[in-house]
C-alpha cells in the first residue's frame, strides 16, 4: 500500500511540473497578420521556449507557424505557476497565401530541457481572410459564423432556414475527385461544374489528399491498378513522382510536417511511410488486418496517426516519430473511415462503421474507446474536419444519406439529410461564399449548406467516384 500510494504522489508531482501552454481564440475575423496571446504555466520553471503552430484543417494537421518581422521571439519566455501572458504575431498571409477560411488554428507548444509530458495549448477555430487588407483582429463586414465551441445546450441554426446560395460570379475552390477509373478529376466546388482532369492514372485511384509539403502544395492519390503513390503538382497538373509500393493501396494522408505520405496497404496489413523528398518508401509498419483509411494528428513536433483496420475491428495509432504501434483500440465492425477531431471534449477520433450502425469515439490522449454514437445506419466516409469545429458530416452509401453529428453532444442532430445515390466520401468547403459539404459517391456529387442541413446544388462527374479532397 505505501509503495502504491508512494507511486500516486510521485505521478502527481511529474504532472504538476509539465509544461503547459494555455491559448486564447482570436476574435472576429483575422487579416494578414493574427496576433495570438498565449500563456506559459510551470511550477518549477521560470522560463519556457515555445513553438507556434497553425492548421487550415480545422486540427487535422499542424504547420509551423511563419512570425512577422516584428514579433518577438520564442525563447526565454517568462513562465510561472499562475501563468504568464505573452503574444506572437503570425504571418499568416505569407503562410496561407490569399485565402477565406473558418478552420483556422493556432497550437503553442511548450518547451522546457528534460521536461516530458508538455500540454500544448490549441485555439478554438477562427477565420481569416488574407486576401484583403484587413488590419489584425478587424472584423469584416459581412456577417461571419460563430468562432470558438458554443455550450452545448446552445441551439444551431434550424434546418428550416434558407439556405443561400454562392454568387453567380463565385468560382473554387477546387475539389479533386479520385475515379475507379484512373483520373484525378477537378470540380469547382462553388458550383459543382467539372473542369479538366488534373491527370489520367493507373486504374483504380482509391483516395486522394492535398495538403503542403516540403516542396509546396501536392496533391497525393493511391492506385490500386498500378500499385502506386502519385505525387502531384495540383496548380498545373502535373505528375512529380510515382512511387512502388509492392502491393494495392488504400488510404493517404500527408503527415503533420509534411514531409512524409501516409499510405495503408490492406493485403499486407502495413502503413507506409513515403519520404517525399527523397520519393521512396522510408517505412513500412505493421498495422492490423485490411487496414484501409489513415488520420494523421498532433503536429509536427508528436506526429501520430490513426489507421482504420477493416479486417479485425481495430484502430491503431501510430508514432511517427518512433515508426511503431503504440496503441490498438478494439472499435468493432468493419472501421471504414476515421478523423480526428480538437472539440471540447478534447482530441478525439471518430470511426465509421460499414456494417454497424454506430460512429465509434476514441479519446486520443489515452488511446481508448470513449463511447459510440447511433447513427441508425452503417457508415462510411466522413469530413475530415468538423464545421465552426462543432459538426462532422457522416456518409451513409446504402440509404443515400448523410448524417450531421454534434461534437459538443455527441449526437445526431436533427433527421438524415437524403441525398440519394450512394454517398461514399464527403469534404467540408469553406469559401468566401459560404460552407458546403460536398458528397461523392458513383457518378454523383451533392452540396449541403453546412450551417442549414439544406440541399445546395448536385452535379455529375466521372463514373466511379470513391474519395475527395479540397484544392487551394
Amino acid at each position: 500500500m505505501r509503495r502504491l500510494l508512494a507511486l500516486i504522489l510521485l505521478v502527481g508531482c511529474q504532472r504538476e511540473y509539465e509544461p503547459r501552454a494555455i491559448v486564447l481564440t482570436p476574435s472576429g475575423t483575422q487579416g494578414g497578420e493574427v496576433p495570438v496571446d498565449f500563456i506559459l504555466k510551470h511550477r518549477d520553471r521560470d522560463y519556457l521556449d515555445a513553438e507556434v503552430a497553425w492548421s487550415s484543417d480545422g486540427g487535422a494537421s499542424y504547420r509551423p507557424a511563419s512570425p512577422t518581422p516584428a514579433a518577438s521571439p520564442l525563447t526565454d519566455l517568462k513562465s510561472s505557476v499562475q501563468g504568464r501572458r505573452h503574444r506572437f504575431v503570425w504571418d499568416a498571409r505569407k503562410d496561407l497565401g490569399p485565402t477565406a477560411s473558418a478552420t483556422v488554428r493556432v497550437r503553442v507548444h511548450p518547451v522546457a530541457p528534460s521536461d516530458v509530458g508538455a500540454k500544448d495549448g490549441v485555439s478554438g477555430p477562427f477565420r481569416v481572410e488574407t486576401a484583403s487588407p484587413a488590419a489584425p483582429g478587424t472584423a469584416a463586414s459581412t456577417p461571419s459564423s460563430p468562432f470558438g465551441f458554443p455550450p452545448a445546450g446552445a441551439p444551431l441554426p434550424s434546418p428550416g432556414a434558407p439556405s443561400g446560395a454562392p454568387p453567380a460570379s463565385a468560382t473554387g475552390p477546387s475539389l479533386l475527385l479520385a475515379d475507379g477509373g484512373g483520373s484525378l478529376l477537378t470540380v469547382d466546388a462553388s458550383n459543382l461544374r467539372p473542369g479538366p482532369p488534373l491527370a489520367s492514372l493507373g486504374g483504380s485511384l482509391r483516395d486522394v489528399a492535398v495538403g503542403t509539403s516540403v516542396g509546396g502544395l501536392v496533391a497525393l492519390a493511391t492506385s490500386a491498378g498500378d500499385l502506386r503513390l502519385y505525387v502531384l503538382d495540383p496548380a498545373g497538373g502535373g505528375v512529380k513522382a510515382a512511387v512502388d509500393l509492392g502491393g494495392a493501396p488504400e488510404g493517404v494522408a500527408l503527415a503533420p510536417a509534411g514531409d512524409l505520405a501516409l499510405v495503408t496497404l490492406p493485403g499486407s496489413a502495413e502503413l507506409l511511410l513515403v519520404d517525399l523528398a527523397g520519393v521512396l518508401v522510408a517505412a513500412r509498419i505493421p498495422v492490423g488486418r485490411e487496414p484501409v483509411a489513415v488520420a494523421p494528428f498532433g503536429g509536427p513536433t508528436a506526429p501520430m496517426a490513426y489507421v482504420a483496420n477493416a479486417g479485425d475491428g481495430t484502430l491503431s495509432a501510430v508514432d511517427l516519430a518512433a515508426r511503431r504501434v503504440v496503441a490498438t483500440v478494439p472499435v468493432g465492425g468493419r472501421p471504414r473511415g476515421v478523423a480526428v477531431v480538437d472539440g471540447m471534449r478534447g482530441r478525439r477520433a471518430y470511426v465509421t462503421d460499414e456494417t454497424g450502425t454506430h460512429l465509434a469515439v476514441v479519446d486520443a490522449s489515452t488511446h481508448a474507446l470513449a463511447g459510440s454514437i447511433p447513427v441508425g445506419a452503417p457508415t462510411w466516409g466522413l469530413t475530415r474536419t468538423a464545421y465552426n469545429g462543432i459538426t462532422l458530416f457522416v456518409t451513409s452509401p446504402g440509404a443515400g444519406q448523410v448524417h450531421a453529428v454534434d461534437l459538443r453532444s455527441e449526437t445526431v442532430r436533427g433527421s438524415p439529410i437524403d441525398v440519394g445515390g450512394s454517398p461514399r466520401a464527403a469534404a467540408l468547403v469553406i469559401a468566401s461564399w459560404g460552407a458546403r459539404v460536398i458528397t461523392a459517391g458513383g457518378s454523383a456529387l451533392e452540396a449541403i449548406d453546412a450551417a442549414t442541413l439544406l440541399g445546395a446544388g448536385r452535379g455529375s462527374a466521372g463514373t466511379d467516384l470513391r474519395a475527395l479532397a479540397v484544392g487551394r
